[in-house]
């Protein structure tokens, strides 16, 4: 859009290529750490694909909140909040949040029945057959090239919005380094990103609202911001919402597409039962601050902030199109801090769109390990030979998500049939979403009806039993180094130095009671939460024409700040409490190395 590309094309190469390299450098390091101090072992198959399943909750959480969050999540969000006030932030957070707390009810229930699956198709082969596996097989790769292309140019489209960088350049640069660190050290190398990944992202988006709300003075309280969005409720009236008012929550707009979120990338595999669900729960809990905060700052600047003659391309402003692209979130970034504003958006959504990357890379790579070479091409594959087409899937889906993005960029600068703006209407989302789960569910239901069957699930309770066990990992250099691989009493499990999913510190044992229980709890507090967020907070509030005043906006305002601080604790603070016993341990040998005092 015109003048939002306040950067200079040698910072989008610098943050594509540089940010990259340092992850890389970063992933090398801690992996050979990881090999030094640890029983855990990147000649593991169990460990590149899966981190040994020993992943705790605060890590799945991070995880889920770094990998749920796109830059088509901070842009979107941010849009929706520019489109229809304060509901569009509230829409977005709460439609995806409830999404999330029904996968921790789906993981659990995966757990119950195949603990030890590296992916839902195995469990679909061993319980179906071949015939319905290769056609999931298909729908996995489907989505995956969906979800590829997203990603890919939309972190292209944001680079070159903010830099002029190339498209091209970009779509095709993106996925390397993020393969490269991938490569190096797996699925736990991508936990440990998205933990990176997921400091700076809190840190960022707490910069944006201390600075909106606190500090910046073109804004600079609640108090003003209400104000002005009172008046420009008046000059840019809402179509659709009450009285054209963005301090409402009766808002067509917003409501479609809360339900779109709700029913429009799972991690569960990683980890216990018991951990993944908790996980998810901790995860959807703390990734809702993020769409809300982001949103309720970004989004409603760039609302206000058209007053402003700095705001770019005033007094136009943005057009439908650079809206319907998600720019309004680059504006206010710009309007508020200039170069360094668009800068930290830059920092912010290219770290967003490594990370999901790295999730597609780790997902889509196992898919061809597990659910392709193992049972079609070569049963019996040692564990070595899986490693090796792991990593060859990693490289093979990094090619394919650079043509795709190449591919797409060309065809949207090439003025497609198939537009953004025919597309992304409510209504044909909102008839598409509920047809594609609508009749997936009558068929699955009917299907069931029909021909019920009486499975007792043990041969997708063996799956990986055997070959886990056998998978030897050579012990640890320095003794006593990880307390992870303890058992509930402290003492060393006779499975130590295996890669076979050990025994978690502070974790139940996962007996069948304890799973079922787990999925009863998971499925309570899904239900709870799409009645709270989806029923009781929004519906009240749209029926009755609701329009907040200023103690009410101020109250919003202070709920997003809370739930920020929130989320932040969960998955940046909580995760180094949770392995707080190993990293003391870790680095207390490295300045036993580092003196001279450790183990030659």
């Amino acid at each position: 859009m015109p003048g939002t590309a306040i950067l200079s094309q040698g910072v989008g190469y610098g943050v594509v290529l540089g940010i990259g390299c340092f992850f890389t450098l970063l992933m090398i390091g801690l992996t050979k750490l990881q090999t030094r101090y640890t029983p855990m072992k990147m000649t593991s198959i169990s460990e590149f694909a899966s981190a040994s399943h020993s992943v705790k909750p605060g890590l799945i959480a991070c995880a889920i909140v770094s990998s749920w969050t796109w830059a088509a999540t901070l842009l979107q969000s941010s849009a929706m909040g520019y489109k229809t006030g304060i509901y569009g932030p509230y829409s977005y957070a709460a439609g995806a949040t409830v999404q999330i707390f029904l996968f921790a009810v789906n993981a659990a229930k995966i757990k119950m029945n195949a603990p030890k699956a590296h992916t839902f198709l195995e469990v679909i082969r061993v319980r179906w057959g071949t015939f319905p596996h290769v056609v999931f097989i298909f729908f996995a790769f489907a989505t995956a090239f969906l979800v590829s292309s997203m990603l890919i140019t939309g972190g292209a489209a944001t680079v070159t919005d903010l830099t002029g960088m190339n498209p091209y350049a970009a779509a095709i640069l993106i996925p390397i380094p993020v393969a490269l660190y991938t490569l190096v050290g797996g699925l736990r190398s991508s936990l440990l990103a998205d933990y990176i990944h997921t400091v700076f992202l809190f840190g960022i988006i707490l910069l944006f609202m201390f600075e909106v709300f606190v500090t910046n003075d073109k804004i600079g309280s609640p108090s003003k911001m209400y104000d002005m969005l009172v008046q420009a409720g008046k000059d840019w009236p809402v179509s659709g919402n009450k009285d054209g008012s963005y301090l409402t929550f009766q808002s067509k707009s917003a409501g479609i597409f809360m339900v779109l979120n709700l029913i429009g990338n799972l991690r569960a595999i990683a980890s216990v039962p018991s951990t993944a669900v908790k996980g998810y729960m901790l995860g959807g809990s703390a990734w809702l601050s993020i769409p809300l905060g982001m949103a309720a700052t970004m989004g409603l600047s760039a609302v206000v902030l058209k007053y402003d003659p700095s705001y770019p391309n005033y007094p136009i402003g943005l057009t439908s199109a650079e809206v319907a692209a998600g720019l309004p979130a680059a504006a206010a970034a710009q309007t508020l801090l200039k170069a360094g504003g668009a800068a930290a958006l830059l920092v912010l959504l290219f770290l967003a769109v490594t990370s999901a990357t790295a999730a597609e890379l780790c997902a889509t790579s196992t898919v061809m390990t597990y659910d392709i070479y193992a049972p079609y091409i070569r049963p019996g594959a040692s564990e070595k030979e899986l490693l090796l087409v792991d990593h060859v899937g990693i490289v093979v889906w990094c090619v394919v998500m650079a043509i795709i993005g190449w591919l797409v960029t060309a065809a949207t600068l090439n003025d497609g049939a198939i537009t953004m703006e025919t597309t992304f209407q409510d209504y044909p989302m909102l008839c598409g979403n509920l047809l594609s789960i609508g009749i997936a569910s009558i068929i699955a239901f009917t299907g069931s009806l029909i021909w019920p069957e009486n499975y007792d699930w043990v041969e997708t309770r063996a799956l990986h039993a055997h070959t886990e066990a056998s998978e030897i990992v050579p012990e640890s250099p320095v003794e006593g180094v990880d307390d992870d691989l303890k058992n509930e009493k402290g003492v060393a499990s006779p499975d130590q130095g295996r890669s076979a999913a050990p025994s978690i510190e502070g974790v139940e044992l996962d007996t069948p009671e304890h799973l079922r229980k787990t999925h009863r709890f998971a499925t309570v507090v899904a239900t709870c939460m799409f009645v709270i967020l989806m029923i009781l907070i929004p519906v009240p509030l749209a029926a009755s024409g609701w329009i907040s005043t200023k103690v009410g906006f101020t109250t919003y305002v202070v709920i997003a700040f809370i739930w920020v601080f929130y989320g932040a604790f969960a998955v940046c603070i909580y995760p180094i409490w949770e392995y707080r016993k190993s990293l003391s341990t870790i680095f207390g040998h490295i300045w036993a190395d580092v003196t001279g005092k450790g183990k030659k």
